[in-house]
């Protein structure tokens, strides 16, 4: 055992803080290379991610908030979802060069449209099961396709 001498300790207390500041080292070591680890596992898990995404839809980005409005306007007004009824919500919202896309695009979101995913065009649950029970719906959706 090796002993310390300082006067008015003991070098059994030194021996004793010696050893406990060797364990916070240790310890100190051991979190700090788990943290290591941890971030390049993210990393390389935020790459790999990244990459089976692929890149965002440019259309659907730029007519982001006239999807919204133009959902929302056909929900809360309980219309049928029909070309003509998206057309005319959308023919002053969205440029006549990009409107069939448009429309086409807005259709297929509201054949689309369920109660996982109503949320996303700021719309309430009683706007989306009052539209959703309409009993032309179907109807209209079957002559579209």
């Amino acid at each position: 055992m090796i002993r310390f001498h300082v006067p008015g300790v003991a070098s059994d207390q030194k021996f004793f803080f010696f050893r406990c500041q060797l364990q916070a080292q240790l310890l100190y070591d051991l979190l700090r290379d788990v943290f290591v680890w941890a971030y390049e596992r993210s990393a390389q898990r935020y790459v790999a991610i990244r990459q089976s995404l692929g890149e965002p839809d440019k259309f659907r980005l730029r007519f982001r908030n006239e999807l919204i409005e133009v959902v929302g306007e056909i929900v809360r007004g309980r219309k049928s979802p029909t070309v003509d009824e998206v057309t005319k919500a959308a023919s002053e919202r969205v440029p006549a060069e990009h409107l069939d896309d448009f429309v086409r695009m807005t259709i297929k979101e509201l054949d689309n449209l369920h109660e996982g995913n109503f949320a996303r065009f700021r719309l309430r649950p009683s706007e989306y099961h009052s539209w959703s029970e309409l009993p032309t719906k179907e109807a209209n959706m079957l002559k579209i396709t």
